[in-house]
């Protein structure tokens, strides 16, 4: 998933440049001086930023087929580590996304077409072929997401949060049905 960050100096300065370009205009900026004496000076590319199994299948359908991963993404202006690639392209032929020639298999071609993290889009997919899409589609929603369950600071809260969290396990000590659970009582008290 993408996430909300600043923005670096170099875009601040290119927006306030743009502001009176065409006739006089103002800029205004909703962070602090200090705020932007921190800001990095460039942005991290998108390339750096992405989840690299994704950007591994996404390779795949636009490299040459003879091309390994590794040897495409180092063409780039700034790759990511190749320790990251190599342990990316293990896992995606953990999940029978690629097979040992790092070609895409028809799991993969699939996983590429999703729009989720491919072990994620590899439990739908497994949970369409098992009947049992309702309840997969609600936890890979919450394993996409981050954790409806926090953790209070004070010891006595946090007794507390962690009861609560085994009731919402009722005994099968998966975090996944605890998320499935807690949105089906949060869905069920929305209703009444």
């Amino acid at each position: 998933m993408l996430k909300t960050v600043w923005v670096s100096k170099a875009s601040v300065l290119q927006r306030k440049g743009r502001a009176g370009r065409c006739r006089p205009g103002i800029c205004f900026h909703l962070f602090s001086r200090f705020r932007f004496n921190n800001m990095q000076e460039f942005q991290v590319p998108q390339l750096l930023r992405m989840p690299l199994q994704e950007l591994c299948l996404q390779t795949k359908l636009l490299a040459p087929s003879s091309c390994l991963i590794a040897e495409f993404l180092s063409k780039a202006p700034q790759p990511p580590p190749t320790h990251a690639i190599q342990s990316a392209v293990q896992m995606l032929k953990i999940i029978d996304a690629l097979d040992q020639n790092e070609d895409l298999t028809d799991m993969g071609f699939h996983l590429a077409d999703l729009p989720v993290e491919p072990h994620l889009g590899k439990m739908v997919l497994c949970a369409v072929v098992l009947k049992c899409l309702d309840p997969i589609l609600t936890i890979a929603c919450t394993l996409a997401y981050r954790d409806p369950f926090t953790l209070p600071t004070e010891s006595s809260q946090k007794r507390a949060a962690l009861q609560s969290r085994r009731r919402f396990t009722s005994n099968t000590f998966s975090d996944h049905m605890a998320l499935l659970r807690a949105f089906q009582v949060h869905i069920f008290l929305f209703q009444y």
